[in-house]
């Protein structure tokens, strides 16, 4: 985010009063074409933040300073600041001059940049520890912001740290160097609630950042004067030995300078490489079907990948078949039971969906049906590579067509089994496979419900438990189930217990061996010092969080496995 800097420019050249900025949103285009009309007579600025957010007012904004330009003083100037958006009127971005602004990419460009801001005489003022601590700061920020390169196993997504960030630390390094002895945990305090921390919105992400916080800002390692194997603090406050230490770096970056494995670049690669080709593919098919005509040949060729995939799911029996009704008995099945029943009606309504929206076009296709206004919609979402929203309002799967019919049809046919068992009343007697069900955080609760019926407890006393060992359940567990099908990335599990990943070719998702979960009462329950608890998502985006599970992890592996963005996962999507 530039704000600030453009701020600093604008006062640096004009009064106070000439300058204004507002953070566009609902209600905020009047008041910004009333803030360009003063300063168009006045000879000031104008900062409009965000309007990425209003690009359908942005035409009123062309008009508006279009029509105050000729009249405006020379001084008049009016700044935006925008993400990039596909609606962005054209003759807008024509008539403006266009400026990228980002993070210099790699931690040396990005410490040469922050050192070129801050000239020899605002190091050399305050004591050698100050310095020091600039110097820590400054790797702190640009380690920071280039985990953002491995996104989502570095951070779950982009955090905008900034330079006001930065500054905003070194104000605070100001302050606490003026004592006799340096309150770090004052220090750690102010920067991660007062300025980074504030910036992020997952409590893992959340971890990470404290375990950066407590590794770099201590008198231990102030005192060995080394922020890595490779990279020593200077005994000096002089600028010159900083950049002398920062210019000796390399240009690129190693995971293994994050924290992250070794083997995260190549999942990186692996998942960029499919971006392209769907990307490519989505090109493909909106360059040849952006004709608002039907044409029935283009439209067979371009969809037949997708009723493929539909006709050859329509081949397994199970598939079509309609689920057996327990309404004589839902009122005294147990909340598991009932949970499952009621997620194989959910996937009976995907299946009838994808039955009548793929069956209504492949009626005009092939046959004679007549293209309604919703086949033609369904159509052209498919065309684009988009999942039409007749079926993504009804579950929020992948983003490609062919991958959201593999995945209902995949849950339909494996809840039949769920089903079976349900019968038979052996549901939790064998391994369940989590990545089935759409809704895992119901299952769950049911689990926990059921847990509280059989122990005569609050539903509050209850945690979830988590082992790798069905032995080591507490007495408490009333009702463990086995869980089996789950993956796990940043780390591998060896010897029963999380471990580093020392493999640079090793596949970036591994699969787990079966663990026993079950909710069982906190009072009893042990607080193992040498227990992890990862977060566990539906699939490698880490969009959402499902829950966390409990490994074993020796105490001094977790602060690594932390920064290694250690995670479990339902699906290998």
């Amino acid at each position: 985010d530039p704000s600030r800097e453009i701020e600093e420019f604008a006062l640096s050249n004009l009064k106070k009063d000439n300058f204004k900025q507002l953070a566009m949103g609902s209600g905020q285009g009047d008041i910004a074409l009333e803030m360009i009309s003063e300063a168009a007579m006045s000879g000031g600025m104008v900062l409009l933040k965000n309007i990425h957010l209003v690009t359908a007012w942005l035409p009123k904004l062309e008009k508006k300073i279009k029509s105050v330009s000729a009249s405006a003083k020379r001084s008049f100037r009016v700044w935006l600041t925008t993400e990039s958006h596909s609606k962005f009127p054209p003759m807008l971005l024509q008539q403006s001059f266009k400026a990228s602004f980002e993070a210099p990419p790699g931690i040396k460009q990005n410490l040469l940049r922050t050192y070129s801001n801050w000239s020899p005489s605002y190091i050399s003022q305050g004591s050698k520890t100050r310095a020091q601590l600039l110097f820590i700061l400054a790797w702190f920020h640009a380690i920071l912001q280039e985990r953002r390169t491995y996104v989502p196993q570095g951070w779950t997504k982009f955090y905008e740290f900034s330079t006001a960030d930065l500054r905003s630390g070194a104000d605070i390094i100001d302050s606490v160097t003026k004592t006799e002895q340096i309150p770090w945990r004052s220090l750690l305090g102010l920067l991660k609630n007062a300025i980074y921390g504030g910036r992020i919105d997952s409590d893992h992400d959340n971890k990470t950042l404290v375990v950066y916080l407590r590794k770099f800002f201590n008198p231990e390692t102030l005192a060995r004067g080394r922020l890595s194997q490779s990279v020593m603090i200077p005994d000096s406050k002089q600028h010159e030995d900083y950049i002398k230490i920062i210019r000796s770096l390399p240009q690129r970056d190693t995971p293994g300078l994050f924290g992250l494995p070794k083997n995260i670049d190549e999942g990186l690669i692996v998942e960029k490489r499919e971006k392209e080709v769907q990307s490519q593919l989505r090109k493909l098919a909106i360059s040849d079907s952006l004709s608002s005509k039907f044409d029935r040949v283009m439209w067979r060729n371009k969809l037949k990948s997708v009723t493929t995939v539909w006709d050859k799911a329509m081949q397994h029996h199970i598939l079509l078949q309609k689920p057996k009704s327990f309404s004589d008995k839902e009122s005294s099945m147990s909340p598991v039971d009932s949970f499952v029943v009621q997620e194989m009606h959910t996937t009976w309504k995907l299946v009838q969906v994808l039955k009548d929206s793929l069956g209504d076009l492949d009626s005009v296709l092939y046959k004679t049906g007549v293209l309604t206004p919703q086949i033609e919609i369904d159509g052209k979402a498919l065309l684009h590579g988009r999942v039409p929203w007749r079926w993504a309002k009804n579950w929020w799967g992948p983003e490609d067509p062919k991958s959201w019919i593999r995945e209902v049809v995949k849950r339909k046919i494996a809840l039949h089994m769920w089903i079976e068992r349900v019968e038979s009343q052996s549901l939790l007697d064998s391994a369940l496979r989590l990545g089935d069900l759409f809704q895992i955080n119901v299952f769950l609760n049911s689990l926990r419900q059921q847990t509280a019926r059989k122990a005569k407890c609050p539903i509050g006393e209850l945690e979830l438990y988590c082992c790798l060992d069905r032995a080591r359940m507490p007495k408490t567990a009333l009702l463990p189930v086995e869980i089996t099908g789950l993956y796990i990335q940043g780390s591998i599990i060896k010897d029963g217990e999380l471990s580093e990943i020392k493999n640079g070719n090793a596949a970036s998702l591994a699969t787990m061996p079966n663990c026993f979960i079950a909710w069982v009462s906190n009072k009893e329950s042990s607080k193992d010092s040498n227990v992890l608890a990862l977060p566990m998502y539906f699939n490698g985006t880490r969009e959402s969080i499902i829950c966390e599970l409990g490994m074993p992890c020796q105490a001094k592996r977790k602060a690594r496995l932390i920064l290694a963005g250690a995670a479990i996962f339902v699906s290998s999507m």
